[in-house]
């Protein structure tokens, strides 16, 4: 059996985690009578090198598999659908629900339906520069940080002093618009769709952000379990959102600005903050754990529904717990295709 591949850096758990946009393809001797099958995957970044993991272990330990190729490569969950609505590729993994303009564009263009499975679960770390002393803070906080109606804050609104952040602003930085960790921090945020604010810092790739927030002692942002390194601090969340977005016909606008600014001043509370411990990602009490998809389309091919079946079942779901996130469990029922979530950016 031979591969290639790009090699990268060695991650925590003793895995090769390679470079982003890298493709790995695997093949298996020629073996008579067997047509060799391609499933062609693309989309998560956070499922990218687990992707690639999977694709080495599957060719190596599934015997029934010879002549299949996998060939993984990164880009975003929306590329990765996109991908797969003009019939690019046999799967598309992504850390959002396809929209369902998306499933309806897909039917229309295929004439098949989008098929999704959870694959895995992740959560998005708070995160702040090593020094910054801050150790949590709030839903209703991070609304005014990152939400575009929110006002400039400062670190010491927050009841800290950013040590070498000069003028003290607290700068956020994020994903780019299209990245699935982008659309589910902005749900997660803003129940009453509110939108991000136009003077974040927009970065392609959540090594970007990390390394960003390393070396900015201003900066805030977030990222998925996997890219949370120890280059950052990860800030427990207290749930508390605070009725400042909500206002009444009797509150006039000046005393609705009061109560926003109360409540981005107001410290998280330590009683309340949840840290993104594995335990509290398992029960789920932490606030930002969200599900990591793969879809294929309904009438796959033999070869696609079995690898897909193979990442949910014991081997692969050990192997992406050891890469750093959360297992599902084996079995389950497909997310149906006409049930997707409605998201954000559904509108």
């Amino acid at each position: 059996m031979n591969w290639t591949h790009t090699a990268g850096r060695i991650g925590r758990s003793g895995f090769p985690l390679l470079m982003v946009g890298a493709v790995l393809l695997l093949s298996a001797p020629h073996i008579a009578n067997a047509a060799p099958a391609a499933i062609r995957l693309k989309g998560s970044e956070i499922l990218f090198e687990v992707a690639l993991l999977w694709s080495r272990a599957y060719q190596v330990s599934v015997a029934n598999n010879s002549g299949v190729s996998v060939e993984v490569q990164g880009g975003g969950s929306g590329n990765g659908i996109a991908a797969l609505i003009n019939g690019h590729v046999e799967v598309a993994s992504t850390s959002r629900p396809m929209k369902s303009r998306e499933i309806s564009l897909t039917n229309r263009r295929l004439h098949r339906s989008p098929v999704g499975y959870i694959v895995g679960w992740d959560a998005l770390s708070v995160i702040v520069h090593p020094d910054n002393p801050l150790t949590g803070i709030s839903l209703a906080q991070l609304e005014e940080i990152f939400g575009k109606e929110g006002r400039q804050i400062h670190w010491s609104d927050l009841g800290v002093e950013a040590p070498g952040c000069e003028g003290g602003r607290v700068r956020p930085v994020t994903r780019k618009n299209t990245a699935g960790e982008f659309v589910f921090f902005r749900r997660s945020l803003f129940e009453n769709k509110r939108h991000m604010r136009r003077d974040l810092r927009y970065f392609k790739t959540p090594e970007e952000v990390v390394s960003s927030v390393a070396n900015d002692p201003c900066a805030i942002g977030y990222a998925g379990m996997a890219h949370a390194t120890s280059r950052v601090k990860r800030l427990c969340l207290d749930p508390w959102r605070g009725e400042q977005f909500a206002a009444r016909e009797s509150e006039t606008g000046a005393a609705l600005q009061d109560t926003n600014a109360r409540a981005a001043t107001r410290k998280a509370d330590a009683d309340r903050c949840i840290s993104p411990t594995a335990d509290n990602l398992r029960r789920q009490t932490y606030p930002l754990v969200r599900p990591l998809y793969m879809y294929m389309l309904s009438d796959p091919e033999p070869a696609v529904s079995e690898f897909i079946a193979w990442a949910r079942g014991p081997e692969g779901q050990s192997i992406l717990e050891r890469y750093g996130l959360i297992p599902i469990g084996h079995g389950g029922a497909p997310i149906p295709a006409n049930g997707a979530e409605r998201s954000a950016n559904d509108d």
